[in-house]
């Protein structure tokens, strides 16, 4: 959230981060789709990163 309060633009690999809990972790990327910056999976990333 810092880097978002701060402009910068976030994304979060979603197959790159877990918790103890998957139901809060699905929630928190939920929002942070919503509300602050993009999810996508590692795939997305690779694919990408392989244009440049």
């Amino acid at each position: 959230m810092g880097a978002f309060n701060r402009e910068y633009r976030i994304t979060v690999v979603e197959d790159g981060v877990a918790t103890l809990w998957p139901e809060i972790q699905r929630a928190s990327l939920d929002i942070i789709g919503r509300a602050s910056g993009r999810v996508v999976s590692s795939k997305e990333v690779v694919d990408h990163i392989s244009t440049w």
